[in-house]
Order: structure tokens, then sequence, then C-alpha cells
């Protein structure tokens, strides 16, 4: 008995170390993983900015407006501040008629409550089937005024449907903006792109492949936007994209 006892010492203590050993790759990984999520692609930009021409001044303020009304006038803006939420979407839906767009509703129901995507487009001229969809989501997290997420991002939307609007345009672009996009509604049926993307699958299967932060297409905006660029696949298939101011 003493022996069987004395020989399964080590096994016990090899069974913990092991296991310690276990739990140690684990939260390295886990901690590695946390730093990742941090990592920023390139190089952070250390040196002054350049100045802003004029009509950059304007972009700016602009945008800055938008953000203001929807962070600051409007606030948080979810199914739980209901009435806010409401407030967002019609002030986007005004914004877009002032710019000369007929914005489109897409109402659906979410907990017992109607909520809506907003979308307007700039009809292409030789190719109107294809599609460049640009998107942002109005609502915001819970306990979040949503200046950045996703304010911000609204606010860019709009002035990018501001400085499309005179110009012609092969493709179609269609500038959409969502709801629901926070928890706990993401990756869920009440998910405001979710909603939206159906319509879209057969020009999401059939669109060519595009690559992080490769230039894609260039339009002759104004001095103040150079070109889009998109980077993929988003939380849909319906790829996203980003608005690149430039000096040139």
């Amino acid at each position: 008995m003493i022996a069987s006892r004395i020989n399964q010492t080590p096994t016990g203590r090899r069974g913990w170390a092991g296991l310690a050993i276990w739990f140690a790759v684990l939260a390295s990984l886990s901690l590695a993983g946390f730093i990742y999520s941090f990592h920023m692609p390139r190089k952070t930009h250390s040196r002054p900015l350049p100045r802003l021409r004029a009509e950059q001044h304007r972009i700016r303020d602009r945008v800055s407006a938008h953000v203001s009304m929807l962070a600051g006038t409007i606030g948080e803006r979810n199914l739980w501040h209901y009435q806010a939420l409401v407030s967002a979407a019609d002030y986007l839906e005004q914004t877009f008629v002032e710019l000369g767009y007929r914005p489109t509703n897409e109402p659906f129901e979410s907990r017992g409550q109607t909520v809506r995507n907003i979308f307007a487009e700039k009809r292409g001229t030789s190719n109107p089937e294809e599609i460049v969809l640009v998107g942002a989501h109005y609502d915001s997290v819970l306990g979040s005024p949503g200046a950045n997420d996703n304010g911000s991002g609204v606010a860019a939307l709009l002035e990018l449907a501001r400085l499309l609007a005179e110009w012609e345009l092969p493709r179609t672009v269609r500038f959409v903006a969502f709801v629901n996009e926070e928890p706990p509604f993401s990756y869920t049926a009440e998910m405001g792109s979710l909603v939206h993307a159906p319509g879209q699958e057969r020009a999401a299967k059939t669109s060519r492949p595009c690559y992080p932060w490769r230039p894609s297409v260039t339009i002759p905006t104004s001095p103040a936007v150079s070109r889009i660029r998109f980077r993929c696949v988003g939380s849909t298939r319906i790829p996203s994209t980003s608005l690149v101011l430039s000096e040139t």
C-alpha cells in the first residue's frame, strides 16, 4: 500500500505540472491576442499635420456639425433610447433630401419597435446596375452618445454623399445608414446591415474580390477627396469603404 502511494506521487505531480503548463500557454495566447488587438498597421503619424485648404476646412466643419448633432444634440440612440433613435433617423433622411437625394426607408421590427435603415442612391450613367455601397451605422452602444462609434462614420457618409451629388459616375453609389449594428443585435436577424444584405447577395457574389487598403476606384470629386479605398468584408457580405482625404 505504501509503495503504491509512493509510486502515485510523481504521476500526480506530473499531472499538475502539465495542467499548469497548459494554463500558462493559454494565458500567454490570450495576452498576445489582447496586445495584437491594439496593434496599428504601419507607423503612427508623429509629425505635424499638413495645413488644411479652404475646402478641407469646410469639410471638417460640416463633418463636425453632423457629429455634434448625433452625439451632442440627439445623444445616445438605440432601442433603449427609442425617441433619440427616431430623431437620428429623421435627421439623416432630411439631410439626404437637402443634398438633393430621394432617400428610401427600409423599416423592420425589432423587439416590438419599428426601426429603419435609410439609403439614397447616386445613379450611375454607363453601368448603373453595378453598385458601390457605402455604409455606416447610426445607432450607438448602450451608455454612449456614439460620437466616434459611429457618429463620425455617419458624418463621413453624409459628406461623401454631398461631394458626389453633382458628379456623373459610371456606377451607382448607394449610401446606407444602418440601424441596430451594436450589441445585442450584432450578427442577428435584427441587425440592420443583415436586413439590407439579402438584396445585395447577387451583387456580392458576382463582384470581384478586393483587398485591404488597396486603391480600387478613383472618383474626381473635388480637390479635397482623391479616391475611395476598399477594405473587403466587414460584418456582412457587403464590402465597406473608407473616405481618404488627400492633399493632391
